[in-house]
């Protein structure tokens, strides 16, 4: 019923790349602190991007563990939906059963009283 991939699955794949992104940013603006004039300069960037990586990578866990809690969530309603539904074929098809037995009882007591 919900066999399908999560739609948060895309986004949390982009996030990763992005992540991916800054980290190959921060290590070059590091490789180029080393040899800069101004190195205050490039240690106070580096440590605020650093910063907000860390801010950003921490909001892509929380929104991956909300994603897989949905998931199952969703998995359990499935369960549920398809045992609900099968208790309800069943059901229905008892019901037709005793609706057909009801029926054809009542048509012998009326072809008896007829008579």
């Amino acid at each position: 019923m919900f066999a399908q991939k999560s739609s948060m699955h895309g986004y949390l794949v982009l996030a990763k790349k992005r992540i991916d992104e800054m980290d190959v940013a921060l290590a070059a603006l590091e490789r180029k602190a080393k040899t800069a004039r101004s190195r205050e300069r490039f240690v106070k960037a580096i440590a605020d991007l650093k910063k907000r990586r860390n801010g950003f990578a921490v909001q892509v866990r929380r929104m991956q563990t909300h994603a897989t809690a949905a998931e199952a969530r969703m998995k359990k309603l499935s369960v549920a939906g398809q045992v609900s539904w099968s208790a309800f074929r069943v059901a229905l098809a008892r019901s037709r059963k005793a609706f057909a037995r009801s029926g054809r009882v009542t048509a012998k007591a009326v072809r008896r009283a007829v008579r």
